[in-house]
């Protein structure tokens, strides 16, 4: 019935219509923190590079420019949101 890469791209594209960002940018922080050891992370720069529908929800692929302990880092955070809008976290690298 819709083309689905067309509308993943359109997520991509206006994901800051929809998204939280003070919620996004506390998420991320709080997995970098976790996941990989961070002490006060500062997010520098966020943005979502892709999409995709799942059974489960939609996966989105959230990119992050992180100061750490006077350097910058990179991550990815996967994230889950599902069809009841709750949030699981797949993994930050």
């Amino acid at each position: 019935m819709f083309n689905k890469t067309e509308l993943e791209k359109i997520l991509v594209k206006n994901w800051t219509e929809f998204l939280e960002i003070r919620k996004a940018m506390e998420f991320i922080k709080t997995m970098a923190s976790k996941e990989l050891k961070m002490n006060d992370p500062k997010i520098k720069k966020l943005s979502v590079s892709n999409c995709s529908f799942t059974d489960r929800g939609i996966i989105f692929w959230i990119e992050s420019n992180i100061i750490n302990s006077n350097s910058n880092v990179n991550i990815t955070t996967e994230i889950l949101i599902r069809h009841n809008k709750n949030i699981e976290h797949i993994k930050t690298i």
